[in-house]
């Protein structure tokens, strides 16, 4: 793939900053936040190139800034970033391990104008009480996903000062309690639409009481709380729910999945891990008119006779449902899926290690229902058929994602027939698939635009599958995964790294390597081999 005009011009200013001497003039705002953006993908925030950086990129224009991964970041910058006077409105700063306190708030303290702000991934060592110097009355979506410092005085002041705030993101942040939430209920009652509290055990009723006074609350992720009990979720029901994430919640089990009945608005519901009844289950599932996606990921009651009632009752207008790790599902309720799933656009079936696909190629070989399809998951089915996968690459022809992890008969003639007719893939596993070879994945890779790709554990793969990946994927790739693969070097992975337009994050482990080894290209036979360095 040839870049664009306009990522070879950034890529060529960003290179070339420090000779430039009138780029502070005449490049326009936006072009500046993309020159920040990408040079900090790709650490180029050095001693030398820094100066030229502040002088030519910092101005009282930019907008938007974002800093993601990089230790160059640090508390002096993001000071000359506020002393620039820039008004932003859209400004992350995450996984930047030399950033502070001290930092966050000499440049928070005079953004008054924000309508986004991300900070993510911050230490037990970062309190995040910059956030209490936030005074942006527009302020609608914070993120604070893996802020581990983060207590409820620090967020509690800062949903006080900011009352607009419509989308709130704590997941993962360990220090919260209900006495946190509690105060975000209070300050954002009639404005709180969105509210993710992923893996925070510490929440429990009262936090859930409190937050039935946010009427207009629409989305609530609770992934893993399990302080939640049955009788305080009942009084959720009031605040007109779409998409409700229960998953992991023990605290609840039969008697709180039951409470669901009465939440007539839900679209979207997550109920995965939890110990609940079939009786119950399918009960819950009739009585929500709405419900359009659904996960039910490692219960154990769901079997060929349940998964035939649910998809009976629902099936006609589900468009997405996650049943991995269902270990009791055969063929023959699969076949329920492709009868009565007529709508469906992700499907995941990962773990279900006793199904061969039968059961789904009537789905597969009806060429308008698949081509609906953009999500098909089947990580650790390792009895998968060849027939089902050949239907995959025939009739799919709008597939996105594409996950065959594990999955013995996926071979170089199949992901040949994917390349051919799955074009609009996205994302691709075939983590252990041993039986594959460099020249069908390089031709997958031509014909995709990838983001993520992964190939860990294929000991055969060598760095002709690097070269391909920045031919042709340079401008999308964001991912790759490719442990194990011995035979691809740390020197092809960095030049991929150098020549993406996006931070590449990279997996590439090796255990027992072979020392000092090199690759390079046989000219007779196009290949990759190994060159002897005595």
């Amino acid at each position: 793939m040839v870049l664009s005009l306009v990522d070879l011009s950034l890529h060529s200013i960003a290179q070339n900053l420090g000779q430039i001497s009138q780029a502070r003039k005449f490049l326009p705002p936006r072009d500046k936040e993309k020159l920040l953006e990408r040079m900090c993908w790709h650490k180029q925030f050095t001693s030398a190139l820094l100066p030229s950086v502040t002088y030519h990129l910092f101005s009282e224009t930019l907008k938007r800034v974002c800093f993601e991964d990089n230790s160059q970041v640090t508390d002096g910058l993001l000071v000359q970033l506020g002393s620039c006077k820039c008004k932003l409105t859209h400004l992350t700063v995450s996984s930047c391990k030399n950033v502070t306190d001290e930092g966050l708030e000499m440049l928070l303290r005079t953004q008054d104008t924000l309508v986004e702000l991300c900070l993510n991934n911050f230490g037990r060592s970062v309190s995040m009480s910059g956030l209490n110097t936030v005074h942006a009355s527009q302020l609608e979506s914070v993120d604070l996903s893996e802020c581990d410092g983060l207590t409820d005085v620090v967020l509690g002041r800062m949903v006080q000062n900011c009352p607009q705030i419509k989308k709130l993101v704590v997941k993962k942040c360990t220090k919260l309690t209900s006495v946190g939430i509690k105060l975000v209920a209070e300050s954002l009652q009639g404005h709180l639409e969105w509210l993710d509290l992923y893996g925070l055990n510490k929440v429990a009723d009262p936090a859930v009481l409190a937050l039935s006074r946010c009427r207009n609350l629409k989305v609530l992720l609770c992934h893993g709380c399990s302080g939640i009990s049955a009788s305080a979720l009942s009084q959720l029901q009031s605040c007109h729910l779409t998409w409700l994430d229960l998953a992991f919640c023990y605290g609840l089990a039969d008697a709180g999945v039951a409470q669901l009945t009465d939440f007539q608005h839900i679209q979207k519901l997550s109920l995965s891990g939890l110990p609940v009844q079939a009786s119950v289950l399918v009960t819950v599932i009739e009585a929500m008119p709405q419900l359009t996606e659904l996960e039910l990921c490692g219960i154990a009651a769901i079997n060929d006779i349940v998964l035939e009632e649910i998809c009976t009752i629902v099936g006609h207008r589900l468009l997405s449902l996650n049943l991995s790790s269902c270990t009791s599902l055969t063929d023959k309720g699969c076949s329920h899926i492709s009868r009565h799933c007529r709508c469906l656009k992700k499907m995941n079936l990962s773990l279900c290690r006793e199904l061969t696909g039968v059961g789904l190629l009537s789905l597969l070989q009806d060429r308008n229902l698949a081509e609906n399809l953009l999500s098909l998951k089947f990580s650790g089915c390792k009895a998968l058929r060849l027939d089902v996968i050949e239907s995959i690459a025939d009739h799919c022809l709008s597939l996105r994602v594409l996950i065959l992890a594990g999955v013995l008969v996926v071979d170089d003639f199949l992901v040949q027939k994917l390349a051919d007719g799955c074009r609009k893939l996205q994302y691709v596993s075939f983590k252990g698939c041993q039986q594959l070879t460099d020249d069908p994945l390089c031709s997958l890779i031509r014909h995709c635009l990838l983001r993520v790709f992964v190939v860990s554990g294929i000991s055969s793969l060598t760095d002709k599958i690097i070269v391909a990946l920045t031919s042709h994927c340079s401008s999308t790739l964001e991912e790759v995964y490719l442990q194990g693969c011995a035979y691809i070097t740390p020197a092809a992975v960095r030049y991929l790294q150098d020549n993406c337009v996006k931070s590449l994050c990279v997996y590439h482990q090796i255990p027992n390597a072979p020392p000092n080894l090199l690759m390079a290209k046989n000219l007779d036979t196009g290949k990759y081999c190994k060159m002897s360095t005595s």
